[in-house]
């Protein structure tokens, strides 16, 4: 295990933890061995993590840091290790190996080979490093999406075998080791970056493919995230437009009733005119061989009861759709206010994974640059080539054919399905 050695070294490490396996590298690497025999041909030995830690942290909360990250992906029960490197420098980083194992009883704890595990370990990193960082005291934060923008390193790198260790010597007394910086870029000190290698043989064009299609998958997720707040944001102008518009009608009925409400209360003013203190009407009325008689005074007071009768039935009506009005604009408005919390969660949403505005469209711009750039790298005959190895599943494949607009061999490829047999990677035995 060249990268054990490789990323222990001592003159490039400045601290190594570990829990439930050596930190000596000698001793990690027989550990790595006796773990890999113990698995059957082609399985997943180890997940190996590059972390870039923001260079306002120290050495000592960084590696409390990566301690809690590192049990809450094992569940304090999978075996990891890690070393800080470049804390003389601005380029703070970690190397971090993590099996996906529990040694008690050979299961799988947190599922790395499923898919989208990869995204699932970065936001455990962003929800774990802000928690640790916000107790300590710290104000800079991490997002998830800052690191697609960098390739999985290629860190396995050969040392002579004489190289001294750091693990061969106490960690507490590495902090004066003279370092320099290496794998990351000077200005990659901010961004929270997690890289996930694949310890198996895997051709370049393979893994490349496979980059293609996990950058796809958050491509797609951002999408849909962003699609959700447009969505929102929609039904949130709608429901204000349409309550303005109630708001609006219900007013300029009340504007147009009034003459209606000011003529019931003429009408109920004429009428209490021609009724006596017991509230019956004056005048005299009867009937006399089959005739209407009646006074002049009664003839009056009967049309003013007419009249008002009329008057108050319209003021009835008047304040009936009036109440109908204020309910419809009523009800909008606690749609319009549910749409605005829903438009608000989205946004809060993005926000907590992506950032601002400009960060959401340069999360997007690395997304596509990483599309592109595997499109344009890897050859029609070089990603069929690793189909048919079983190094990429068939979603894998089609997303590079998808994504290339090779639409003939996207076609053919969709009619020949069934032809396939293709196993999960993983879990493909040559047994």
């Amino acid at each position: 295990m060249a990268h054990a050695r490789y990323i222990m070294r001592q003159e490039a490490t400045q601290r190594v933890y570990s829990e439930r396996m050596p930190k000596q590298w000698h001793a990690v690497q027989r550990f790595l061995e006796d773990h890999e025999n113990g698995l059957r041909k082609n399985g997943r030995v180890l997940d190996k993590f590059i972390v870039s830690i923001p260079h306002d942290i120290s050495e000592a909360h960084a590696s409390e840091t990566l301690r809690r990250f590192g049990n809450r992906l094992g569940m304090g029960r999978a075996p990891f290790l890690f070393s800080l490197q470049g804390f003389d420098t601005r380029n703070h980083h970690a190397h971090f190996i993590f099996i996906d194992r529990d040694p008690d009883t050979g299961k799988r704890v947190y599922g790395t080979t499923e898919r989208n595990s990869t995204h699932g370990i970065k936001l455990e990193w962003q929800h774990v490093a802000n928690e640790a960082f916000e107790e300590l005291g710290y104000d800079v934060r991490v997002k998830v999406h800052e690191g697609y923008e960098v390739e999985a390193v290629k860190d396995n790198h050969e040392e002579a075998p004489e190289t001294p260790s750091v693990g061969a010597s106490d960690v507490d007394d590495l902090t004066d080791i003279e370092t320099s910086p290496e794998d990351t870029q000077e200005g990659d000190e901010t961004m929270a970056v997690i890289e996930q290698a694949r310890d198996e043989q895997v051709s370049l064009a393979g893994h490349d493919i496979r980059l293609l299609h996990s950058t796809l998958s958050e491509r797609n997720k951002l999408h849909d995230a962003q699609q959700r707040l447009m969505e929102a944001r929609q039904r949130l102008t709608i429901l204000v437009q349409q309550r303005e518009d109630a708001a609006l009608k219900a007013s300029l009925y009340t504007q147009q009733t009034m003459p209606v409400l000011q003529m019931a209360e003429v009408a109920e003013e004429r009428l209490r005119q021609h009724q006596k203190a017991n509230g019956k009407l004056r005048g005299i009325g009867f009937s006399l061989f089959g005739y209407e008689v009646k006074t002049n005074a009664r003839r009056s007071a009967e049309a003013a009861y007419v009249s008002n009768e009329r008057s108050q039935a319209a003021v009835k009506h008047v304040e009936q759709t009036k109440r109908e009005h204020e309910h419809y604009v009523a009800t909008l408005s606690n749609e319009a206010s549910a749409a605005e919390r829903e438009a608000f969660m989205r946004q809060n949403e993005l926000r907590a994974t992506y950032g601002e505005d400009l960060e959401l469209k340069q999360a997007g711009e690395a997304f596509d640059a990483t599309i592109l750039k595997v499109v344009q790298s890897v050859s029609p005959e070089e990603a069929l080539e690793a189909f048919e190895t079983l190094e990429l599943t068939e979603d894998e494949y089609e997303a590079y054919l998808e994504q290339s607009g090779n639409a003939e061999a996207l076609e053919a490829f969709r009619e020949n399905r069934d032809l396939y047999i293709v196993e999960d990677v993983q879990d493909y035995d040559p047994s």
